[in-house]
């Protein structure tokens, strides 16, 4: 249970990799032990509507004549075939926590952010400008 545990916060994070600065990464990494403790996965199976794709046969054939070495001719006929997509019922394994334990981790986040940056998205403030003539100050070790 713990392993996968870590895989799905695994994969939480990689989802979160792609535009989050590491600040917001860090604040979610916090905010979702706590989460998984408040709403544990409760994985039940059910069914769910899917679109299957299928080739099935438009009518029309496609044929090819070919002439072997003895000069006689033989036709190869084959079925053309198109997608069609149908909707099946498949059995899924559905976690019923999932959508309360990610608005939570989400609240959590959001919360620990403007606490610490200011902001919902944990961006660090930008530094301020040098006035426009001045030389930067440098300091050396003394």
């Amino acid at each position: 249970m713990k392993t996968f545990f870590l895989s799905c916060l695994s994969a939480c994070f990689v989802l979160l990799a792609g535009c989050a600065t590491p600040e917001y990464k860090a604040a979610y990494q916090e905010c979702s032990p706590g989460a998984f403790s408040q709403y544990p996965e409760d994985k039940v199976r059910s069914f769910e509507m899917r679109q299957r794709w299928i080739q099935v046969p438009t009518g029309q054939v496609s044929c090819v004549t070919v002439q072997d070495a003895s000069h006689s001719k033989q036709t190869v006929c084959t079925p053309i075939m198109s997608m069609s997509s149908i909707t099946v019922m498949e059995p899924v394994i559905v976690d019923r926590n999932e959508e309360p334990r990610r608005r939570l981790i989400s609240a959590c986040t959001q919360s620990l952010c403007v606490q610490r940056f200011g902001n919902e998205d944990c961006k660090p403030p930008l530094p301020l400008p040098m006035p426009a003539g001045q030389p930067p100050v440098v300091t050396t070790p003394s």
